[in-house]
This record gives C-alpha cells, sequence and structure tokens, in this order.
C-alpha cells in the first residue's frame, strides 16, 4: 500500500539484489521521481521499515534496520537525495521506527519501539521521537504501554498496523491494536491519548485500521470500515457519509491540505482519488 506525501506516491517494494526498496511517483505529472535502494554503513543487509518525504521533495529520510557481523543488528535514519545518493547516515539504537514522517517544520518524527521492551505492553519506553532534519534527537514523547493493545482473545494476535500523520501544528500516532491514538503537538507541549473504540468486522474481530490524516484544521481521520473521524471528547470514531466518494473509501495513504487520498475507482487515476473535506 503507497503512502501519500507532500503529493508523491511512495511504494515500498521487497527488492531482489537488483531493484530499489522504495519507488516516488508524482501522480500529477505522471513521472518516476525516484528510485531508491539503501543500505546502512557497515551492514551485511539492511532492511528498510519506512520513507518519509521532506517539503521540498528532493530529500527523502528511510528508517532501517542494519544487520551486521556476528548477526549484531543496529537501527538507522538514512538520509537521501533523488538521484539515490546516500548522504547521511544516523545510528538511532535501540529505537525502531515503523513509522516515520516529516512535518513542515522540517522535523522528522518517528513511531515505533525500543527494541529492548517491544514485547513488554506495561513499558514506559517513549514510543514517539521527534528528530532535526538532520537526525539529531529533539524530544521523546508518549510511552509504549499507552499504544500497546491486548491481543486478540480469539486469535492471541494484534490487528492492524501502526499509522502516523503529521500536519503543521500536530502530529498522531496509531498502534497496532488501533484502540488509541496518541496526538502531539510539534514542540512538545501538549499529548493526548484517545482511547477508541473499533468497529466489529463478520467473525467477532476489531475492524483493522488502514490509513490515518490529519487536515489543516486538526481534524483526524481513519480508515475504519470506511472513511471515519475521530471525536476527541468520547474516542469515538464516527462515519463520514458526505460526499459519496469520501464515504465509499476504505484506505487512506495520506493528505495535501484539506484532502486526503483514499482508494478509487477503477478509472481514477493510479486507481485513488483525491477528495476535498469540508
Amino acid at each position: 500500500m503507497p503512502s501519500f506525501q507532500y503529493g508523491l506516491l511512495v511504494f515500498f517494494h521487497l527488492p531482489d539484489d537488483n531493484s530499489p526498496h522504495f519507488t516516488l511517483i508524482d501522480p500529477a505529472a505522471d513521472k518516476v521521481v525516484a528510485r531508491i535502494r539503501v543500505s546502512a554503513p557497515e551492514a551485511i543487509e539492511t532492511f528498510p521499515a519506512d520513507l518519509a518525504v521532506f517539503p521540498d521533495r528532493r530529500r527523502f529520510v528511510i528508517s532501517a534496520v542494519a544487520r551486521h557481523e556476528s548477526n549484531r543488528r543496529s537501527m538507522w535514519l538514512l538520509f537521501c537525495s533523488t538521484g539515490g545518493t546516500l548522504t547521511r547516515s544516523v545510528r538511532i539504537t535501540p529505537f525502531q521506527p515503523l513509522r516515520i514522517r516529516v512535518a513542515p517544520d522540517g522535523t522528522i518524527w518517528g513511531f515505533g519501539w525500543n527494541v529492548k521492551t517491544v514485547e513488554d505492553p506495561s513499558s514506559e519506553e517513549p514510543v514517539l521521537y521527534q528528530f532535526s532534519d538532520s537526525g539529531e534527537v529533539l524530544r521523546k514523547i508518549g510511552s509504549q504501554k499507552d499504544v500497546m493493545a491486548e491481543p486478540s482473545p480469539a486469535t492471541g494476535r494484534q490487528h492492524g498496523s501502526p499509522y502516523l500523520a503529521g500536519s503543521a501544528d500536530r502530529v498522531a500516532a496509531c498502534g497496532a491494536g488501533n484502540n488509541a491514538v496518541l496526538e502531539a503537538s510539534l514542540d512538545g507541549k501538549t499529548l493526548r491519548v484517545h482511547r477508541t473504540v473499533m468497529p466489529v468486522v463478520p467473525g467477532g474481530r476489531p475492524a483493522s485500521l488502514s490509513g490515518l490524516a490529519i487536515t489543516p484544521a486538526g481534524e483526524i481521520y481513519a480508515g475504519v470500515n470506511g472513511i471515519r473521524r475521530l471525536d476527541r471528547e468520547t474516542g469515538a470514531r464516527a462515519p463520514v457519509t458526505e460526499p459519496e466518494a469520501l464515504a465509499q473509501g476504505r484506505t487512506i495513504f495520506g493528505s495535501a491540505g484539506n484532502q486526503i487520498l483514499v482508494n478509487g475507482l477503477s478509472g481514477d487515476r493510479f486507481h485513488d482519488r483525491l477528495v476535498t473535506l469540508k
């Protein structure tokens, strides 16, 4: 599933030895902007997790895990140009960002876990890191216990993927269990944890989250059996019923201003559709 950042579609690949890790496409111009393959310093293998686009659309940062000699592992932020050249690498072990995004102010936000405590649902370890545009840690926010959901009694597993979204003044993050939304200001002064109730799908398990977006007005939208808006007071995820095209969407790929990119119809470019929120 691609992400949509600053007008670019970002596709992640599971590559062979000669293919890129990421392909970036400008859908408005219908052209490939970059093909990127990365390798961390002194790594035998590099396993990228996510890529974030800077506002100028000429720089990118990738969160990755590297395997070294004797099977030692390390976590990195890897900075690249549009030509795929590695311009900077910053080791951030033991924090592993599963999702990263660059805010309009140029700071990098990572959402993930301390690899030493990833199995501990009561851990106080921070899960939101704010980095400078060159990778220095600025803030550590939130705690693992806020977003670590209990496994489903039916399957013993958590449902869905983690998501991270940002706007001009805040970021929002959802853990794999999807029952909590962390909302933090870019200056790190405020943090709210919204407890939400996920709809139940046939079979009795909670619905999975499929995307997250924040508008300039601060509204938080998620793909949950349709597109839903978060009610900060109650934690409810209210279905969006208008316009019709938005209500039919199931996946949110990202946002641009007050527009969100959702899955569209076969006649839409890339089968996706930009929808303006009222």
